[in-house]
């Protein structure tokens, strides 16, 4: 479900208004955007090498912690980018777009998923094992299952999406340590 990534985001939110204090928009989103590098990346080459819950959960504990952390700086910077006659325009700017990205990342990151796996079951006569009737594959102690060979094709698409998610974030946060823009204040007075 949606309840612990939640409660990661929820958690991390006041230490983002805290560091509003200190470090600008910029520095916030930057570090945000590292944070969520570090748990795909983590996730991809972890719990892509050696799936267990474990691994799987400190790389998502450290994306939602990125989100947490940068969800309140972009914000501020549209609000403050448009004169309070337009607050509806920034506000329907804002919803935009974190709507844009999530549909973004969702559809680059299924659509990588989705390359990685086909391939590796093409890779992996698995046509064969699927014409072969289930007495006969179930007959043969030496061939390779067909679960075995979908545990690992999930495996290596998982692996190569949480990689390509991890090098869009590295580049991002490249672009915004040199590109947010420089007029961004404090989040807190």
């Amino acid at each position: 479900g949606i309840a612990p990534p939640s409660v990661v985001m929820l958690a991390v939110v006041p230490l983002a208004l805290v560091a509003g204090r200190r470090l600008s928009e910029r520095a916030l989103v930057t570090i945000a955007l590292v944070a969520c590098a570090l748990g795909a990346v983590l996730s991809a080459v972890w719990a892509g090498a050696t799936p267990s819950y474990v691994a799987m959960a400190t790389g998502t504990v450290l994306i939602w912690s990125g989100i947490g952390f940068g969800v309140i700086a972009p914000t501020m910077t549209i609000l403050d980018g448009l004169p309070p006659s337009q607050q509806g325009l920034a506000s329907a700017l804002n919803d935009l777009t974190r709507e844009l990205g999530a549909a973004l990342g969702i559809a680059i990151t299924g659509s990588v998923f989705n390359t990685a796996y086909r391939h590796f079951l093409s890779g992996h006569d698995a046509s064969s094992i699927v014409a072969q009737s289930p007495a006969t594959a179930l007959s043969d102690p030496g061939a390779q299952s067909l679960d075995g060979i979908v545990r690992d094709a999930v495996l290596h698409g998982w692996h190569s999406a949480f990689l390509a998610a991890g090098g869009v974030l590295i580049v991002c946060a490249l672009g915004s340590a040199l590109l947010y823009p420089r007029g961004s204040q404090d989040l807190l007075p």
